[in-house]
């Protein structure tokens, strides 16, 4: 699997000046929330407009999620496709990823959240 550190590696493509579109899956690697650490740097990707990341059964916490929400900041983003099964983002993590909302550009969300703990306090700040 790709493990953290791959993933923290990965995120180095936020950098990438023309990148318009990225698919990763990351299925069952072994991320976490210190594999993700990096990911909120997509935040500032300059020219990324559509999203797709496969994170389901990789540990993923409220930490993680929180570094996910910073993609609300990418100035051109428009699609966004979280899938997140299977993890452990808790009603914390998904609070945070409802900063997602507040992005000027995004469009289309796709954000898969079963099989996590959540509990009712989520679904406001989800709704």
């Amino acid at each position: 699997g790709v493990t953290s550190r791959g993933a923290q590696a990965l995120a180095q493509l936020a950098q990438a000046p023309s990148l318009h579109t990225l698919h990763l899956i990351l299925a069952n690697c072994h991320v976490g929330d210190d594999g993700l650490g990096g990911f909120s740097k997509f935040g500032t990707a300059s020219s990324l407009q559509i999203f797709t990341l496969d994170l389901a059964f990789n540990e993923v916490g409220p930490d993680g999620a929180l570094a996910l929400a910073y993609l609300y900041q990418a100035p051109l983003l428009h699609t966004l496709r979280l899938d997140l099964c299977c993890n452990k983002v808790t009603s914390l993590g998904a609070y945070r990823l409802a900063h997602l909302q507040h992005s000027a550009t995004l469009q289309r969300l796709y954000l898969n959240l079963t099989y996590n703990e959540l509990d009712d306090s989520a679904m406001p700040a989800l709704a």
